[in-house]
């Protein structure tokens, strides 16, 4: 839920707020630093903890607490982060699948998480591509609002365009990943979809979902949880589409200035 109000939180953010954000980005000539795109962030009231660009006063609060606060807060930060959910939600929908399919028993309370699980991913997944699709418009990135901004000054075209392409096929892997999951999942809890019966569940999983997610053929559904999978599903794959078309149509770079990359001094 918190990763989720943080999405909402930072699409507001770009909505308002983007545009004047790129404007600050192309004032730089050379140098960027960590810190100064703290100081943009400020200045452009990206102020809240979970606001999404790296949790970046997280992170600055961290480094002025000396070393271990700094690797407490960055720590909790990869877990909060996308990534760390992505792999900590896939982890435990897998292995509660698991357990249901060699006939063993599960908690209750382990059934409700993973269906809720499934649901919030999901929907954590459609606004990402939200969130990415609204950068494009007022950014017209979304790699230079949370993914090393200070690594867009001098990048050339060739070098931005990879960059949202990877950030776009990254997007694709997690859905699908994400949706395995939950197929594999419902599949032996009962509620949800039905697989075809074959001697490898995992890769019909990922065939079924895949299918759904270009919207080729859709799985049994059992009960509301297999509709509500497959509406979701969809609903990822009409995102990614259109992200895709935003990256194709917007990857362009800040500027061709010189700059050093990878710098990250402490804050003062």
């Amino acid at each position: 839920m918190a990763k989720t109000l943080a999405i909402c939180l930072s699409i507001r953010w770009v909505v308002t707020f983007g545009t004047q954000y790129r404007d600050r980005l192309e004032e730089l000539t050379q140098d960027p630093t960590e810190v100064e795109i703290w100081r943009i962030l400020d200045e452009t009231h990206g102020q809240t903890l979970t606001f999404g660009i790296r949790e970046y006063r997280m992170i600055r609060w961290g480094q002025r607490g000396g070393k271990f606060v700094e690797v407490l807060t960055r720590t909790g930060h990869k877990v909060f982060d996308l990534t760390g959910l992505a792999l900590i939600f896939v982890a435990l929908t897998f292995a509660t699948g698991h357990r249901l399919s060699h006939g063993l028993n599960v908690p209750w309370i382990l059934l409700i998480l993973c269906r809720v699980s499934c649901v919030l991913i999901a929907i954590q997944m459609i606004l990402i591509m939200a969130e990415a699709i609204f950068c494009y418009v007022r950014m017209s990135s979304y790699g230079r609002a949370f993914h090393n901004p200070n690594s867009y000054v001098s990048a050339s075209d060739y070098g931005v365009f990879l960059k949202e392409v990877f950030i776009a096929v990254g997007v694709a892997i997690y859905c699908v990943l994400t949706g395995t999951a939950t197929a594999y999942f419902s599949n032996f809890s009962g509620v949800g979809i039905r697989l075809p019966a074959v001697s490898d569940p995992l890769f019909s999983a990922f065939i079924e979902t895949t299918l759904c997610f270009i919207n080729a053929a859709q799985p049994e559904v059992v009960g509301w949880f297999g509709q509500l999978f497959i509406l979701l599903t969809t609903l990822q794959g009409v995102g990614l589409l259109i992200l895709v078309l935003s990256t194709l149509g917007n990857a362009t770079p800040i500027s061709t200035s010189p700059s050093v990359r990878g710098r990250r001094p402490r804050a003062d």
